[in-house]
């Protein structure tokens, strides 16, 4: 056995690590396992893939729709629809971000990643544009409003039919002035202008103008703002006023085709007049002072458009608020002389103008102390309100009986029954509000019998049988008490004060004769 060489030194583990030229190397256990011939495959086929990529697939792919879609618009020449799309992504931007992050806006999907609606929208910004190039204004205006009209039906894109439509009159507003200034020159007009003579196209020109103009006020007018549709209005009434005769234009431009849509088509000067109306009528009852002269004046204007609309409707909307002007004011005779003529209209309009003429008839009638008229239009007034099947209506117009019973007429129990009658009306509205009232007007019209009936019993009931037992039935087991009439009441009541009488008169005697002895004595010893 040989011996151990203790000279002999054990390498380290560093030691260990390294290589002959004193490199630092990984243990064979911890090199990860490659496939060298798979990688380079893998490798050259990828290669080969991106070798036939251009700049437009890699930016495809790198980029959104949107982005891609202004590149796209770039490269093809529409500089101009590029221009208005881009502009209206940052009109998306910023009116999502002054709505703020706690708004419904700030929830909806951009319209930069609404990808259906970008598609639609830029077939018909890019014919506009095309139209243009060829200086076909007619058809740059009817592409604008057919944009318009595609996003007429969605609540959040109501911006956009905004833009449009001012689109529309931007276009008409150029168009006339195009036209105005080839009509200076003559001469040269006859060259430029082909397939259509100047007069025609002037005439096309201020149609289209004053038709992108009434868009823009029942745009304005659909969507609540009424100040601006009453501006709006107002201009074009007076434009109107000095153009020959035109029809309400068609939103969808692709209906002007269709040769019935001139049959049924209304005058565009009545419309006009009716939106001017509908908003003086929405100012009138948001006045805080419905009795000064301007309240007065501004109802006369719209009366007089009214009638000139020949909308039946409006003239007797007119005619209502005339009569509670005048009833306000005290004027009881001019009150009542619209309201007969609103009452006589309604009976040639709806429902609802019939119940508004009918309760204005009774108000006053019954103002004038005329109970048994005031009577008569609120049983016409019940027979329209069960013809309308509302139950709304219904359980109104029966608390409007069971007050007018209970306070004017004085008849308990039909008060009570009309009370019950709208009670059960008002529960199949859902209205709580309106349950609780007439769940109170039951209340007072059954404790207003009750109280007529009991005082009576009790005053009877000290000196009449009948009347004793129904009391005390009545106490028992609640059974109606039987009322007693006012022959009955006064017969009993007056034998019950004359024997009180009596009694009173005989006490105070005896107490005089007690007290004139002692009043004797007193002076004797004085």
């Amino acid at each position: 056995m040989s011996p151990i060489n203790t000279s002999q030194v054990i390498p380290s583990h560093e030691t260990m690590m390294k290589d002959a030229g004193g490199n630092r190397k990984t243990p064979r256990r911890l090199q990860p396992i490659i496939n060298k011939g798979a990688c380079r495959i893998s490798v050259k086929h990828k290669m080969e893939v991106i070798k036939n990529f251009t700049k437009l697939d890699i930016d495809w792919y790198r980029l959104d729709f949107y982005e891609n879609i202004c590149l796209n618009l770039l490269q093809a020449g529409y500089h101009r629809t590029y221009s208005e799309l881009f502009q209206l992504i940052e009109m998306d931007k910023h009116k999502r971000i002054e709505a703020g992050l706690d708004s419904a806006t700030s929830t909806t999907v951009p319209f930069s990643r609404q990808i259906d609606k970008l598609q639609a929208m830029l077939k018909f910004m890019i014919d506009v544009e095309n139209a243009g190039a060829t200086q076909n204004y007619d058809e740059m205006y009817k592409k604008c409003l057919a944009t318009a009209n595609f996003f007429r039906g969605q609540k959040d894109d109501q911006w956009l039919v905004k833009h449009f439509l001012y689109k529309c009159n931007h276009i008409a507003n150029k168009t006339v002035c195009a036209v105005n200034f080839l009509s200076t020159e003559k001469s040269n007009a006859d060259e430029k202008i082909q397939g259509s003579t100047l007069s025609q196209l002037q005439e096309i020109a201020n149609r289209r103008l004053i038709e992108s103009s009434y868009h823009i006020v029942k745009f304005d007018s659909d969507t609540g703002k009424y100040s601006d549709a009453l501006r709006g209005a107002n201009i074009l009434y007076h434009e109107l006023k000095k153009s020959p005769p035109y029809l309400v234009p068609p939103e969808d431009p692709a209906v002007e085709t269709d040769d019935s849509w001139c049959i049924t088509a209304p005058k565009m000067i009545s419309e006009v007049c009716e939106q001017i109306v509908n908003c003086l009528l929405r100012q009138a009852d948001e006045a805080d002072n419905k009795r000064n002269d301007e309240y007065l004046q501004l109802l006369l204007t719209a009366e007089s458009l009214a009638n000139e609309s020949e909308n039946q409707n409006l003239v007797g909307a007119c005619k209502h608020r005339m009569s509670q002007f005048y009833e306000m004011n005290g004027d009881m005779n001019m009150a009542y002389e619209h309201a007969e003529k609103y009452y006589q209209l309604s009976k040639k309009l709806d429902n609802i103008h019939r119940l508004k003429a009918c309760k204005a008839m009774a108000e006053l009638h019954e103002k004038m102390g005329d109970l048994y008229n005031a009577r008569c239009y609120l049983t016409e007034l019940e027979e329209v309100a069960s013809d309308c099947g509302d139950p709304r209506i219904a359980a109104e117009v029966n608390m409007l009986l069971a007050d007018f019973h209970a306070t004017q007429s004085k008849e308990l129990e039909e008060a009570g029954e009309s009370a019950r009658n709208g009670f059960r009306w008002a529960l199949r509205t859902d209205n709580q509000e309106l349950t609780n009232r007439l769940r109170l007007w039951c209340g007072i019209a059954d404790g207003r019998l009750i109280e007529e009936t009991f005082l009576t019993a009790v005053l009877c009931a000290r000196t009449d049988l009948t009347a004793m037992v129904s009391l005390l039935k009545w106490r028992d087991t609640r059974i109606p008490m039987r009322k007693t009439n006012k022959e009955d009441f006064n017969r009993i009541t007056k034998c019950t004060f004359l024997e009180r009488k009596d009694n009173l008169g005989k006490q105070r005697l005896f107490t005089l004769n007690n007290s004139s002895p002692v009043a004797g004595a007193s002076v004797t010893n004085a």
